[in-house]
């Protein structure tokens, strides 16, 4: 029945593609920082006006497409959504493709900045009726972040949000990965411990470039032990140290750290909520996460919020086998059918 339903999800999407839609490049400024963001507006067709979505993108350098291992998953999710009915805005992050700023030292706070002023920009916007966010992974911490202490955000979607503090949320995710791949308990053990000390430099840092070089330190000093560069080619390895701290300290936000160290940000939303897992998410790990992120959600009585979970789907929403990061480039769909179609459904219901 599932695959009867996406087949002719896929199908009623290829017929639809031919319909036209709008895609203009769009500037926009964060006076704040002065920061110039450049995305891209897609519009469907007609005169509207349509709900609208700012997309939030995950961990790391992403541009707008959010591309990651030859897909782009944001522009296959914004022509979905275009196609259904809804607009939305993709950008580069700040530091990253046509955006300016510099990307090694903004925080979570910096990134929800500028999430709030797309919003802002989009829901001035002459054919969007109301708007919210959607984001992925990171993004379900920055889109919440940029919905507090104002009324501008009418709604979110939450992709693979993280309820954990990022200090418990990464050795779990770094068990679970490692124990996917049948490695002893010994190199796992010695690979946490490597990641407990260099948590503990992030959550006392309070200058994001000094604890940046601190943490790749930390991880030449114990490069013997580090399971995620074996093997690596001795040219490669410095890129690859410095890759894998980003990954933590990208993380962090100085500026309001205690949001994330309880996660209670989830408990403070005050608009309609649609969060969703796969669960063979092994980066946001199942059902952990999802779990905390439930638990945190519904703690605030006042806030509708809907929960669902994709049997077979990866962090990125993906049919997998295993949920490993080696799959995501060797699998052909982009994103799963049923999941765009239930986001699609759920913006369009709430007004």
């Amino acid at each position: 029945m599932r695959i009867y339903f996406i087949i002719t999800l896929c199908l009623f999407y290829l017929y639809s593609c031919g319909q036209s839609i709008t895609i203009k490049e769009v500037e926009i400024i964060n006076p704040i920082d002065n920061i110039t963001l450049s995305g891209s507006l897609t519009l469907p067709k007609g005169p509207g006006p349509f709900p609208g979505v700012v997309l939030v993108a995950g961990t790391g350098k992403m541009d707008r497409d959010q591309t990651f291992e030859g897909h782009k998953f944001f522009k296959v999710l914004a022509d979905y959504l275009a196609e259904n009915g809804i607009a939305s805005y993709r950008y580069d992050k700040r530091g990253v493709g046509k955006s300016s700023g510099d990307f090694k030292t903004a925080t979570l706070k910096a990134f929800s900045s500028d999430a709030f002023e797309a919003l802002k920009y989009l829901k001035s916007h002459s054919k969007i009726s109301y708007a919210g966010f959607i984001g992925h992974s990171e993004g379900g911490k920055v889109a919440p972040m940029a919905t507090l202490d104002n009324d501008v955000c009418d709604f979110l979607v939450l992709m693979a949000p993280p309820g954990l503090p990022a200090d418990k949320s990464w050795p779990n995710m770094t068990e679970t990965d490692l124990r996917a791949r049948g490695i002893e308990n010994e190199v796992i053990q010695k690979q946490i411990d490597i990641e407990t000390q260099i948590w503990e430099l992030v959550k006392t840092g309070d200058n994001i470039v000094e604890t940046r070089e601190m943490v790749k330190n930390l991880i030449r000093k114990n490069i013997d032990h580090y399971y995620y560069l074996k093997n690596t080619n001795k040219e490669d390895l410095e890129q690859r140290i410095e890759e894998d701290a980003n990954w933590f300290v990208d993380s962090i936000n100085f500026d309001e750290m205690q949001n994330y160290i309880d996660s209670k940000i989830l408990s403070e939303l005050n608009c309609p909520v649609f969060a969703i897992t796969g669960d063979k998410d092994l980066f946001v790990v199942y059902p952990n996460e999802f779990e905390m992120v439930k638990i945190l959600i519904k703690s605030n009585s006042e806030v509708e919020s809907t929960f669902k979970v994709y049997p077979g789907l990866n962090h990125l929403f993906q049919n997998c086998e295993t949920g490993l990061i080696e799959e995501v480039s060797k699998i052909s769909e982009t994103m799963d059918a049923e999941v765009m179609f239930d986001i699609s459904e759920w913006i369009k219901n709430l007004k």
